[in-house]
Order: C-alpha cells, then structure tokens, then sequence
C-alpha cells in the first residue's frame, strides 16, 4: 500500500521552501499515485534516504496519505 519515489538530491537543494511551497511539491505526487488503485500512502526519498523535512517546514520522514482538500471539485 506505500508506493516509494526516489528523487535526486536537487528536489531539496533546488527547493524554494516555505510550507507552501513543500505542499504544492508533495501533494501532486502524492494525490496522482494514490490514484492507483493498491497506492494508499507515499514515502519520499532523496538519493535512496529519508529525509527529515523538504526545505525545514513539513515533516518529510514518514508516508504520506492524499489530501482531498486540495483537489478541485
């Protein structure tokens, strides 16, 4: 039920940060592969790693679930 996506280490050295902007980095992804019918939560990597936080606003180091409240209906 936890799809895991890989990413470089250029997601967080090139983020330009605030909770927002983590948000709108997160939440696409997440919501997109939730879609897939035995997705239920997304965990994010950086070079193979957990990380603590994105860019120092949102907890980073567990899956995370889909956030209904930011799709348009």
């Amino acid at each position: 039920g936890v799809a895991y996506v890989d990413f470089s280490k250029e997601l967080k050295s090139h983020h330009s940060g605030g909770s927002t902007g983590e948000a709108m980095t997160i939440d696409p992804v997440v919501n997109s592969l939730t879609e897939l019918p035995h997705i239920k939560k997304v965990q994010f990597l950086i070079e193979g790693k957990v990380e603590e936080t994105l860019a120092g606003h949102v907890t980073f180091n567990e899956p995370f679930e889909r956030n209904e409240d930011v799709i348009k209906k």
